[in-house]
């Protein structure tokens, strides 16, 4: 009985030390960052259209800058690596960031404009 005791408190430390030992691991000092969250204010976290694409923190779309139309809403993915680093990624956006404060996506243009300045802005077919 105490040899199933010992082997019993064995595996639950095993248990115990992976849990640890995967929370611990550090991602790869080539990635920028793994969330917007992480960017400085007036920025985000984006990522390339490559299949091994780097993310990196970059500021939001200005006036005439061009943006996806439609595309606002940040996604969660994970890529794994050739050097087999697997990441998560979570609050990133695809090749742009949203458009700045003030500004929209022309759906017409796919740029960045002020919706203000569009006398067809609230306009309704």
């Amino acid at each position: 009985m105490a040899n199933l005791k010992h082997w019993r408190t064995l595996l639950l430390l095993c248990v115990f030390l992976q849990g640890n030992h995967s929370n611990s691991i550090q991602r790869p000092r080539y990635i920028d960052c793994q969330d917007s969250n992480e960017c400085a204010g007036g920025s985000c976290c984006v990522m390339g259209m490559g299949r091994f694409s780097i993310p990196t923190c970059k500021t939001h779309q200005e006036q005439n800058e061009p943006c996806h139309a439609g595309q606002t809403q940040p996604v969660n993915t994970t890529v794994i690596y050739l050097d087999g680093a697997v990441v998560d990624y979570t609050n990133v956006f695809v090749q742009y960031c949203h458009c700045a404060v003030g500004l929209a996506c022309d759906e017409l243009t796919s740029t960045c404009q002020d919706p203000l300045s569009n006398p067809n802005f609230n306009f309704l077919n």
